[in-house]
């Protein structure tokens, strides 16, 4: 095989400029459906609203159709947090991975990683949000899964571009600590995003 051969297609490499360039990365619009593919869960740490380090589950779905197939999001199962209502959602979260799946978790044990291979390579229908903040001057945006759905009859539909969160004056707090969220993310409810 010669080396001037793609390793995707086998197709001769053009030099292009289409081919030889990465494209425009664009927000994938707020409510857009679609399918995804479960690609892994690992264990990662975010910044609770009070303030302090907790675990989580973090999961990285792959779109599998439509204008962005191919692309990931993540999604923050928060199961470990001090908040009642958002460690009772999470809970709610993973267990509807299970029931959808028609499984049941192995134990009554909190999962592990491994704990999710199960769910590795199967479809399931996810709904993306849209999230942005500004911080220091300037606008942050990306997306999360913020729901699981059966990929049967599931409908696939492009959602809309929700403009960035502009603010007057960035918060002092988020300049001194950025682990910590600004007292204006919490008012904003910015600190909870799932991202």
């Amino acid at each position: 095989m010669s080396f001037w051969k793609s390793p995707i297609d086998g197709k001769e490499i053009t030099g292009s400029e289409k081919d030889s360039f990465i494209s425009v990365f664009r927000i994938i619009p707020d409510e857009t459906t679609a399918l995804a593919c479960f690609k892994d869960a690992v264990i990662s740490t975010y910044i609770q609203k009070n303030g302090k380090e907790s675990d989580c589950y973090n999961i990285t779905w792959k779109l599998t159709n439509g204008e962005f197939k191919k692309r990931e999001v993540n999604q923050k199962i928060k199961a470990f947090d001090d908040d009642p209502r958002v460690q009772d959602r999470a809970l709610n979260m993973l267990k509807r991975l299970f029931v959808l799946c028609a499984l049941k978790p192995a134990h009554a044990g909190i999962p592990t990683e491994s704990d999710f291979n199960v769910f590795k390579l199967k479809t399931f229908g996810v709904k993306i949000k849209q999230w942005s903040s500004e911080r220091e001057g300037k606008i942050y945006e990306g997306n999360y899964v913020g729901e699981i759905h059966s990929p049967i009859n599931f409908v696939c539909e492009e959602g809309k571009i929700q403009e960035p969160v502009r603010t007057i004056e960035s918060s002092p707090s988020s300049s001194t600590n950025k682990n910590k969220p600004s007292e204006l993310d919490i008012e904003l409810g910015l600190e909870d995003i799932p991202f």
